[in-house]
């Protein structure tokens, strides 16, 4: 590790930082995407584009003025960063202050939705399959994928909003991602689509469910019974928004949901949902209790499906991934079965109950558990009871301990502040998008207290050295828990406490003015910056310095690079006051440009946050 210091000074703005979204670009109301007003007129993806590009074109004169060449004026404009920054800001506000000169493809795409959700109709806006088909057709899926994210971003921004104003574009908008899904659904989920596009397709189905209106609902529930979804993962994105509020009319979803029973895909989320509306006290009759029976006989075969594969896992599939993927479905239903028929007090359960109550996982275990001692049988509540030790298990313990009237049976230690973080944290590290399965160790690192980012009052902040054993190697790594639950691909070993801290915060932090621009969309003036920062990396003996990005960090730039230092490749981080870097050759799990990025911005934010003496008594120590 090396870390060099141009100077001893530093400075450090870090005062007003909070948790909020950083604003979306926002375009002209009274622009429409042909710089005329409105119409209706249907015109082709290609007419769509050039549409676009004469609307951009058209303002790069005072695109020109806005985004920098002022910079770079005979009248001898300021270089100083606030002034650059402001510039930047005003790009980001007005994404037609891109030089076309540096304007990529991608991007033009992006701009041209935004601002068809701007001055949508629904005519205009209709025409993002016909941009997208061209996309794939040509082969560019990184086009169609731009163009889903950026206008699945942009309705959720203007449903965010919620302005009664322009209700009659949000709902265009609303109707549009329905005919994109409805339209593209064999395409969505061809097997020659790749999985970053595959992925849109919850994001999609969520655009309609996120206002939670009745006739919202109704088309959202015959729309994914007739077109299910590929996976019960992006069924269960695309009804999370169902999952966070009560304000929803229940007979809007139900009975329509419940004929997805019979698709794989939906049979889960499905149940979650029927569930949690009887959890929530949002009725006291299961929405599925007519079909009783037929779930009681479904989780008896999910069951013995799950044992077998404990037994024998190659009866799930041929090959690691196909097993993986079996495994998660069948674990996903097993749950929301045990958990359905415990809340309709199904007895004729109480057996298969039982039978997963001997499985080895810890989930099934414990949904098995709590539908057992619901329906007053004491070997459920004492199983519940111990489950409690198990950090996997013991958040949903203690909910349904408590929905039980049985809290005060469990140990006090399980539910102390710090068995609640170490089981956020198994929680977070088991979930199919990290490891799929909880640490078989973790252990506490340090506890402290910090002022943190997007919080008011100070948070109590954990960490934990967690470890998986696995047949030929073992992978441990350090994760935190407290004021945000996370880890780093990268080792965090042989970082100090503080440091470790740090790297945290400055991933976690979020405000407007922090930001990145990378290197291919520089302007002229932050060209300029740039090569200053990347010629002290020189100074300092860095050779075959890349630049990656511009990081904007309230009042100050840094410069983020891959560099050759002391013949070792690494990343680099400077603002001409302060520069580290950490070598990336040699190691299998190095740092990265991101987390170097992040050490640098958290560094300054926890010690403007809690005083540069913070971990002064820390680095004594190490010292000593």
């Amino acid at each position: 590790m090396q870390t060099n210091q141009p100077s001893n000074t530093s400075s450090s703005r870090a005062g007003g930082l909070s948790g909020g979204q950083p604003g979306r670009p926002q375009l002209p109301h009274n622009e429409s995407v042909s710089g005329k007003a409105g119409g209706a007129q249907r015109v082709s993806a290609s007419e769509i584009v050039n549409d676009w590009i004469a609307w951009i074109a058209a303002s790069r004169e005072s695109a020109i003025d806005v985004a920098g060449n002022a910079f770079d004026s005979e009248q001898g404009a300021s270089d100083s960063g606030e002034q650059i920054i402001t510039e930047e800001q005003n790009r980001r506000s007005n994404p037609c202050s891109f030089d076309l000169e540096t304007f990529d493809a991608e991007r033009l795409v992006e701009v041209g939705i935004e601002l068809c959700t701007q001055n949508a109709t629904l005519d205009r806006a209709g025409q993002f399959r016909e941009v997208i088909e061209a996309g794939r057709e040509a082969g560019s899926w990184s086009r169609a994928e731009t163009v889903l994210k950026s206008f699945v971003g942009a309705v959720q921004t203007q449903i965010a909003e919620d302005d009664p104003k322009n209700q009659s574009i949000t709902q265009s908008l609303v109707d549009v991602a329905g005919a994109i899904y409805e339209s593209w659904y064999g395409v969505l989920l061809g097997p020659d689509v790749p999985r970053p596009l595959v992925a849109i397709e919850g994001p999609l189905l969520q655009c309609i469910a996120w206002r939670r209106k009745s006739a919202d609902l109704n088309r959202l529930s015959t729309l994914i019974v007739s077109k299910p979804p590929s996976s019960w993962i992006p069924m269960a994105v695309a009804i999370s928004p169902l999952m966070r509020s009560g304000t929803w009319d229940i007979g809007s979803v139900f009975p329509t949901l419940l004929v997805g029973l019979q698709h794989p895909s939906m049979a889960a989320p499905v149940l979650d949902l029927a569930n949690y509306c009887v959890h929530s006290q949002r009725t006291t009759e299961h929405p599925a209790k007519a079909r009783q029976e037929s779930l009681v006989a479904i989780l008896g075969g999910v069951i013995s499906r799950l044992a077998l594969a404990e037994e024998d896992p190659t009866s799930l599939g041929n090959t690691t991934e196909e097993i993986q993927g079996v495994l998660n479905d069948s674990i996903a239903l097993a749950v929301a079965l045990c958990d359905a028929v415990g809340l309709m007090g199904a007895r004729n359960s109480i057996g298969k109950l039982h039978q997963a109550l001997e499985l080895q996982h810890r989930r099934v275990q414990t949904e098995a558990a709590a539908s057992l001692a619901r329906m007053g049988e004491e070997v459920g509540r004492k199983a519940l009871i111990a489950l409690a030790a198990e950090p996997i298990a013991r958040l949903r313990v203690l909910q349904y301990a408590e929905e039980l009237g049985i809290e005060s049976e469990v140990d006090e230690a399980h539910t102390l502040p710090l068995a609640i973080a170490e089981s956020q944290l198994a929680l977070w590290l088991s979930e199919p998008q990290h490891f799929g399965l909880p640490p078989h160790s973790l252990e506490l690192l340090d506890v402290r207290t910090l002022s943190w980012p997007g919080y008011d009052e100070p948070q109590q902040c954990y960490l934990f050295r967690y470890a998986y054993r696995l047949p030929h190697a073992e992978i441990s790594n350090i994760g935190i828990a407290g004021p945000l639950t996370h880890t780093f691909g990268c080792d965090l070993a042989e970082l100090p406490v503080h440091d470790i801290y740090a790297m945290f915060a400055g991933w976690h932090a979020e405000h407007e003015e922090i930001f990145e621009v990378a290197a291919n969309q520089w302007n002229s003036a932050q060209k300029k910056v740039a090569g200053q920062l990347l010629g002290l990396l020189e100074q300092h003996g860095h050779d075959s310095v890349e630049p990656l990005w511009l990081g904007f960090f309230l009042s100050e730039i840094a410069v983020v690079a891959r560099s050759r230092f002391e013949n070792s490749i690494g990343f680099a981080v400077t603002d001409g006051v302060e520069l580290l870097w950490y070598p990336s050759s040699g190691r299998s799990r190095p740092l990265g440009p991101t987390e170097v990025y992040s050490l640098y911005k958290g560094r300054k934010i926890l010690k403007s946050f809690n005083g540069h003496d913070v971990f002064e008594s820390e680095e004594d120590s190490e010292a000593s």
